[in-house]
């Protein structure tokens, strides 16, 4: 007669912080015009312009992208005089900058909103998050195993091999973020910090 393997089935969760050292700046330059030649010009203009601003401030090349050229034509309004009428061009331009020195987020705020060189947004990032999530899923492998021998224990059995792993509730198993219980939270160790959250779903034979 076969015997049935007994197993117990648990899940681990840990939480890591990684701290933003990194803004990302991105900046969308428009110029707007008839003759497409002298649009063109204009947009070069501005974005020398700007890489300029970056040079005096000592960011490298490295940290600032250019985006390709893009020209599309300005549709007039409905009711228009003539079709004969030459449309306007639109030669739109992103440049993207990784600023890594906090301390010029002031300075290049002031630039953008004193000079006006086009719309912009930032975002604040972390280069460690791959790495956190690593750091993390270790955490959270070794919370459940931790787990599951606790819980073998109490029933008087011993934990043997592990029967699966993976970063994937089992099929059927919904998880809501409100309803996972955190095994180990990681300390914050700055103010702007990324959460990390990592779950793994583990089933461990027992002796």
């Amino acid at each position: 007669e076969e015997s049935k393997t007994r197993g117990v089935s648990v899940s681990g969760t840990a939480v890591g912080y990684a701290p933003v050292d990194t803004i990302i700046w991105t900046i969308t330059l428009e110029a707007v015009g008839k003759d497409l030649i002298e649009v063109k010009d204009v947009s070069d203009q501005q974005v020398k312009n700007i890489l300029d601003a970056f040079k005096k401030r000592a960011i490298g090349a490295e940290d600032v992208e250019v985006g390709v050229i893009r020209i599309q034509d300005v549709k007039l309004g409905e009711g228009s005089a003539s079709s004969s009428i030459q449309k306007p061009y639109t030669v739109t331009r992103v440049v993207i900058l990784r600023q890594k020195e906090f301390r010029m987020f002031s300075d290049i705020l002031n630039m953008l909103v004193k000079d006006r060189p086009g719309r912009f947004k930032y975002e604040l990032v972390s280069s460690r998050k791959d790495a956190v999530a690593k750091e993390s899923i270790v955490k959270a492998t070794q919370a459940a195993k931790d787990k599951a021998a606790a819980i073998v224990a109490v029933a008087g059995g011993r934990l043997g091999k592990t029967l699966s792993l993976s970063e994937y509730p089992p099929e059927g198993f919904k998880v809501l973020d409100n309803n996972i219980a955190v095994d180990i939270n990681s300390p914050a160790l700055s103010v702007e910090s990324e959460r990390i959250s990592v779950s793994v779903f583990a089933t461990f034979d027992i002796e």
